[in-house]
């Protein structure tokens, strides 16, 4: 009987890829854009609740509704961004 013996292979170089930092500016200038999005609703709660002349409880559940709707855009674009071949 003879044993077959595991052919050597040089190892595989694990190294970072040379796009993540694009990605994590690209990460932090949408993080930012949506804090800044935020913010500016924040701010325009004052005229928001005169012009639609209506109680604070009712502003609440419009920027909540707001922030809902953003936040399940930017998973569904990112869910839509995602390659399906991303192999692995």
């Amino acid at each position: 009987m003879t044993q077959k013996t595991p052919e050597r292979t040089e190892p595989r170089e694990d190294r970072p890829d040379p796009h993540r930092w694009r990605v994590l500016g690209v990460t932090l200038a949408v993080g930012f854009m949506v804090l800044l999005d935020v913010t500016i609703v924040n701010v325009a709660i004052p005229s928001m609740r005169e012009g639609l002349d209506t109680s604070t409880g009712t502003i609440q559940w419009v920027v909540s509704g707001y922030a809902l709707a953003l936040g399940l855009t930017l998973v569904t674009g990112a869910g839509s961004a995602t390659p399906t071949d991303a192999g692995g």
